[in-house]
């Protein structure tokens, strides 16, 4: 391949990145820090609201173990 190809293709893909990376900011804006923690607040108590007391404790969903165990 030629320099002059190789220019030509690489100012092509940038063209292609650069158009692709404004179409998904605008399309992926992330919510404000307060709307995503409100959400993942009213999606982890509807969880929790669907698990009846009378459920057996097997079947419930398990919470995530520490990563680090506390030392005593």
């Amino acid at each position: 391949m030629h320099k002059t190809d190789k220019a030509g293709l690489y100012k092509i893909l940038d063209s292609i990145a650069a158009r692709e990376a404004t179409s998904n900011a605008a399309a992926h804006t992330p919510p404000a820090p307060a709307e995503a923690c409100a959400e993942l607040g009213r999606a982890a108590h509807s969880m929790w609201e669907r698990i009846s007391d009378d459920e057996p404790i097997s079947t419930r969903p398990r919470l995530p173990k520490p990563l680090f165990p506390r030392i005593l």
